[in-house]
């Protein structure tokens, strides 16, 4: 049954969507395991975003302390998504311990776990080595960008708008790192006339200009597709 929903993965129609959620589900209650338990606690977090019951389905595995780096990922996914830094922190830390080559996913949500909890700068050090990585969406980017403007480095700021702008991600008209984020890393870093011109170029953004307000900057988190195959 496991398998078969993971099949059920691969197609796009919306059914089975469905059918996957519950043949995830049926697979744990029938046979609970580290794998089943993964897998749906994957499903309810990732697509029910019903982060507290995904930890509750993995944390009697994890106690057992098991050598797979997904579950403790998850959990730490789940924590940060619920601003629990401290303990998002702690259970990715042993996911990228785990882990047999560094995953970008997880050194991504650890730079947002220490910006939160007031350390730009070793956020600043896991964003670049997420960048090194591999950072096609720009998240790592963009929040490297953040943390450089909290401890006052400024200068490299427009270097790294340059290299966004230049990305495929960005051609992107749903891109989380859109002209609208620029705007909000041009204001930030106080040049007013560019964080005009870059929020005006996007059509979707809504006008927040006319009260003098502006978005809040983003730390966006990754989650990447984990189910275990075996």
């Amino acid at each position: 049954m496991n398998k078969l929903a993971i099949g059920y993965l691969s197609c796009r129609e919306a059914d089975s969507f469905n059918k996957v959620d519950d043949l995830f589900k049926a697979a744990f209650e029938i046979k609970p395991s580290i794998k089943t338990a993964n897998n749906y606690a994957y499903q309810v977090i990732s697509d029910w975003n019903d982060y507290e019951n995904g930890i509750e389905i993995l944390k009697p595995f994890v106690d057992k302390e098991p050598k797979s780096f997904m579950p403790y990922n998850l959990i730490g996914y789940a924590y940060l998504m619920k601003e629990n830094y401290e303990d998002a922190k702690s259970y990715l830390k042993k996911a990228r311990s785990l882990c047999q080559i560094e995953m970008v996913e997880i050194i991504h949500n650890l730079a947002v776990c220490e910006n939160h909890l007031g350390n730009p700068q070793k956020a600043l050090a896991l964003y670049e080595k997420s960048i090194e990585i591999m950072d096609k969406d720009n998240e790592s980017k963009y929040n490297k960008a953040v943390c450089q403007i909290e401890l006052g480095q400024t200068t490299p700021i427009d270097q790294i708008i340059q290299d966004i702008i230049k990305s495929e991600a960005y051609k992107d008209h749903t891109a989380w790192v859109s002209s609208a984020a620029l705007s909000e890393l041009y204001y930030l870093k106080g040049d007013l006339q560019n964080a005009y011109d870059f929020f005006n170029q996007n059509p979707f953004t809504p006008d927040l200009v006319s009260d003098g307000t502006v978005i809040n900057h983003l730390t966006g988190v990754k989650l990447f597709q984990s189910e275990e195959l075996n």
